[in-house]
């Protein structure tokens, strides 16, 4: 295995070192993030669909961005591929004192409750207490519309804003549902109202221990396979009503 991560670090400087690849040597900070958002994202599609010889790829992909960051921090006097090793390594010892050291823990709420207590120290708690809107936004700024409602909801949380249970956050989906069907009627507000009862779903999403991304990115191809068996029905019979061909094309998957 070390041979092999070695023999990427001399790929990846053979590209960035003089006379190697025009491209790569052009490539810098900024503009290597749309890539390695890019590489994230097939990774996580290769996941969902469990396609793991996909994923084993796409996973190198990723590896390669590690590799060629490292480079450009090197390059830079900032950082190099030790420091990035040596500081996660460093960091999963302290945060896991359960496996590495003497604490006991009961459950997986445990674990995670004493991982956060660990991070608050070696931030330092003041700033959270100073900014803690910042802190949140710092956190969750780059994540996608829903991850970043579900983490916002979870990070407020832990400062006891919150609901009790699922119902409860239920039955707050259920009021701002009447809230956007009013502001319909008044041609008012619709967005504002329809982004209440989307951060509410997804902080429901969150009470019942779901990933709100995951549950939508289901939804949605759900929705695409029921679409192509709807699109078969009317080829074939142009004169089917439309939403008796949903429920005929619902009724089959």
């Amino acid at each position: 295995m070390l041979d092999s991560l070695l023999e990427l670090k001399r790929t990846v400087d053979r590209l960035r070192d003089p006379g190697g690849c025009e491209w790569d040597r052009a490539q810098n900070f900024q503009t290597m993030r749309a890539y390695l958002l890019e590489e994230v994202h097939e990774v996580l599609g290769a996941i969902h669909t469990e396609d793991f010889e996909a994923l084993s790829e796409e996973l190198g992909d990723v590896l390669f961005l590690v590799f060629f960051l490292a480079r450009l921090g090197e390059e830079t006097e900032r950082f190099d591929l030790a420091a990035i090793a040596g500081g996660i390594n460093a960091k999963l010892i302290r945060r896991h004192p359960h496996v590495f050291a003497d604490a006991v823990v009961k459950d997986q709420a445990e674990i995670l409750e004493n991982w956060e207590k660990i991070k608050a120290t070696e931030k330092g708690p003041a700033a959270a207490q100073n900014d803690p809107v910042g802190e949140i936004r710092k956190k969750t700024n780059f994540l996608t519309a829903l991850q970043r409602a579900q983490k916002i909801g979870m990070l407020a949380g832990r400062s006891g804003l919150d609901w009790s249970s699922a119902p409860a956050v239920l039955e707050k989906v259920r009021e701002e549902e009447r809230e956007l069907a009013g502001a319909m009627e008044e041609s008012t507000n619709i967005e504002e109202e329809l982004g209440d009862l989307l951060f509410s779903l997804t902080q429901l999403a969150r009470h019942l221990g779901l990933d709100a991304e995951a549950a939508l990115h289901r939804a949605s191809d759900k929705f695409l396979t029921r679409y192509g068996a709807w699109n078969v029905l009317r080829q074939k019979n142009p004169d089917l009503d439309v939403d008796e061909a949903w429920n005929v094309a619902r009724q089959s998957q």
